[in-house]
């Protein structure tokens, strides 16, 4: 989608330079941005992407540099005068709040909240026609917290069109979106572009790109290093303008030796939401070496079964036996991390960081009552602070010390920082829910060696991914979970990618 090379820019950046504390994060950033187009802004996780766009949406102010809009200099010191020259932008982590209905979130911030008698039913009915117009189905009574991530998502596009959003900026929208549902927004985003909308996509990802891009501008290292037509450009040269170099994927790994057991589950039943069942009768054993994925699409089981393995939420039924023999339904998740199992959750600031600490603190989460860091409750912050400096540095993580504040790093750095935290101290077992989502591609080949490298230590890895690409090239088994049963398991020279695929849709 592109309009033509001529026309009038909506948006124009010119020069635009951010800087943090140790970080250059925008150096002289210019960007035009069509009517009626949808421009690819690509990079890697740290390329300034979402910085500069946060400039745009006003979260964050330049320290230099101009922006217009249809040609004029506008000042943006605030997120209300975005809204007031018609940007709108849909974060990659929503901003929803989870209590209040679908029609609540949208009309949020509404100047007329503060009249004594507000419209509910009209604003809902507005709301409702919104989402029809666009195509994007949803029940303005829902409250937010029930709905899926791809209804949430949804949200918060109404969200910014009922504010007449002319300007949509998309900050990763298909991170977390099965590839059915990321088909769905981009023809929604092609719509939106029909109507005389103009969006920008941020993205990492180059499927995202050519799906719906009609031009695309790349940054690296917080400059913007090239613009292209996409009928111009090839995917190798986008890889190499976008990381500075080609960058390979880890083979698939050779045929696992076939260690003992060390998970071992047996029908094992975790609740759900309104009495149903989250996962029903789930069994299956993880060797000690070996890559077992568990592939399907979000929502299906495999939070509850996550949580429930690594000992967030209680099962109502069946065991789970660490090494083959300790019954682990009862421990603690203390006590399972002292008997060598790690966990990288699905979503990492949520469950895997907290943001206002240091590298150090943040490792320390996971390590706090390990007997190398903690001596009669006093915890040893030098030998931790040792141990993370070789961590930061064996696992490339940009980062001047552990002494930063993690907010302060990438997404992608985050994730590496977390990784590296679960995979310290030699665990037997290792559960990794969607360990590459949001992450662009240096760090996806980076994360997928780690845990082959792992594998081959002797690790037992439990890999759940909606990825099922990423299934096929890592996992030595496949097993899928589809209203929360498991198929499988089954070795991967047996595995029969159409009958996965058939599964996956629980068939």
């Amino acid at each position: 989608m592109s309009a033509g090379p001529d026309s009038e820019p909506v948006l124009e950046l010119r020069g635009i330079t951010k800087s943090y504390p140790g970080v250059l994060a925008n150096e002289e950033v210019s960007l035009r941005l069509r009517r009626g187009e949808v421009l690819g802004l690509l990079g890697e996780n740290g390329a300034g992407k979402s910085t500069l766009m946060n400039i745009v949406s006003g979260l964050t102010t330049p320290d230099a540099g101009s922006i217009r809009i249809d040609g004029k200099i506008v000042h943006i010191r605030s997120p209300r005068d975005a809204i007031g020259l018609g940007i709108g932008m849909v974060h990659q982590h929503f901003l929803l709040v989870p209590t209040l209905t679908v029609a609540e979130n949208v009309i949020l911030g509404e100047r007329r909240l503060f009249r004594l008698r507000l419209p509910v039913k009209s604003l809902a009915r507005q709301v409702s026609r919104l989402a029809e117009r666009y195509a994007l189905p949803l029940d303005p009574d829902a409250v937010v917290g029930t709905l899926d991530i791809s209804a949430q998502q949804r949200v918060e596009i109404v969200k910014a069109l009922y504010r007449d959003a002319r300007i949509l900026i998309l900050d990763e929208p298909t991170a977390v979106l099965s590839s059915a549902e990321a088909d769905r927004l981009f023809e929604t985003v092609r719509a939106l572009a029909g109507r005389g909308a103009s969006v920008i996509l941020i993205s990492h990802k180059l499927d995202d790109i050519f799906a719906v891009c009609g031009r695309v501008a790349v940054m690296r290292g917080g400059r913007a290093v090239a613009e292209r037509e996409i009928g111009d450009v090839a995917r190798d040269d986008l890889v190499r303008l976008m990381v500075g170099e080609d960058i390979a994927m880890p083979g698939r790994p050779s045929p696992a030796a076939g260690g003992r057991p060390v998970l071992s589950v047996r029908g094992l039943t975790v609740p759900g939401r309104g009495g149903r069942l989250a996962v029903d009768r789930a069994s299956f054993e993880l060797h000690g070496g070996e890559i077992l994925g568990l592939a399907g699409v979000d929502g299906n089981g495999q939070k509850e079964l996550v949580e429930s393995l690594t000992g967030l939420c209680p099962a109502a039924a069946g065991r789970i036996l660490i090494d083959g023999e300790t019954p682990a339904e009862r421990m603690s998740v203390r006590h399972r991390r002292l008997g060598g199992m790690r966990h990288v959750p699905a979503d990492r600031h949520a469950h895997g960081i907290l943001p206002g600490l240091s590298l150090e603190r943040n490792f320390l989460l996971s390590h706090f009552f390990a007997r190398m860091f903690n001596r009669w409750g006093a915890l040893r912050h030098g030998r931790a602070r040792r141990m993370l400096a070789g961590l930061i540095a064996e696992f490339d993580v940009r980062a001047p010390g552990p002494a930063i504040r993690i907010d302060a790093l990438s997404g992608g750095n985050q994730q590496k920082l977390v990784l590296a935290r679960e995979l310290a101290l030699s665990p037997r077992t290792l559960v990794a829910s969607h360990p590459t989502r949001g992450l662009d591609v240096r760090t996806i080949a980076f994360v997928r060696a780690a845990l082959l490298e792992q594998r081959r230590a002797g690790t037992g890895i439990l890999l759940v991914s909606s990825d099922l690409s990423e299934i096929w090239e890592l996992s030595d088994r496949i097993m899928v979970i589809a209203g929360g049963r498991i198929r499988g398991p089954v070795a991967l020279e047996q595995a029969d990618l159409q009958q996965v695929g058939a599964w996956m849709a629980g068939r």
